[in-house]
């Protein structure tokens, strides 16, 4: 009988939890860390963290592809969510989404952002190729100029590297960067400062964004794994 009741208990309880997950979509226990996203005509989007667009006029503002209805990142705390079109973890709600030139298949898409370096943050669907630059796949002949960003909020834009030279100095001094994957930075005093440094590619409609930092002791990177950098390269940023 005990045993009976044990279950009928248990039955209950997931009975009960069954119901309020139906009954409340959105409302849960979890707290969710979410990637940045936008869903749109049943695709999903995600944010490129390493890409700028080079020209806002590159984004056709007369081809909006969708408009964000809900914004999961405020209020959704149930792991069972499905998303939907209209979702987005970030962006705010009524942003729209436009097509890009040059991606007649919506495989790249931007959304205007304040804080984003040219006025707009990129997304691209997944599963797709459209942009697979890394550190490693730069090729210093098609690099056009640099520019570098204090990250604080304000795009501060620092200075611009853009005679041939220079521009291969830097690249030399970050491809001379040794791996410390276990490098912890020196926080105990004040955080880091972060730049953001653009690297802009011939005939590319974006360009490659890369974090770099410097937390007082040491220049460090990452992409992929962190890597030192020669105090050498703070002479070719200015200080604000």
């Amino acid at each position: 009988m005990k045993r009976i009741y044990i279950a009928l208990l248990w039955l209950a309880m997931v009975t009960i939890t069954a119901c309020n997950a139906i009954g409340n979509p959105i409302k849960g226990n979890a707290i969710i860390d979410w990637v940045d996203f936008v869903k749109i005509n049943h695709k999903t989007y995600n944010g490129l963290y390493d890409a700028v667009l080079a020209d806002p006029g590159v984004v056709l503002r007369e081809r909006v592809v969708g408009k964000v209805a809900f914004r999961v990142g405020d209020v959704v705390t149930n792991p069972e969510y499905r998303t939907k079109d209209g979702d987005a973890a970030f962006l705010e709600i009524g942003t729209e989404l436009y097509e890009v030139e040059g991606y007649k298949d919506q495989s790249l898409i931007a959304a205007k952002d304040e804080h984003a370096i040219h006025g707009y943050r990129l997304y691209q669907v997944e599963g797709s190729s459209a942009w697979t630059m890394k550190f490693k796949d730069l090729v210093m002949e098609r690099v056009e100029r640099i520019e570098i960003y204090k990250d604080n909020g304000s795009n501060q834009l620092l200075h611009k590297v853009q005679d041939g030279p220079d521009i291969q100095k830097f690249i030399d001094i970050l491809e001379a960067g040794s791996k410390t994957p276990t490098y912890e930075p020196k926080t105990a005093q004040s955080d880091p400062t972060y730049y953001e440094v653009v690297f802009y590619i011939e005939n590319q409609v974006a360009a490659y964004k890369l974090w770099l930092a410097y937390d007082g002791n040491h220049y460090y990177f990452s992409s992929g794994d962190t890597h030192a950098v020669s105090s050498e390269i703070g002479q070719l940023i200015p200080k604000s």
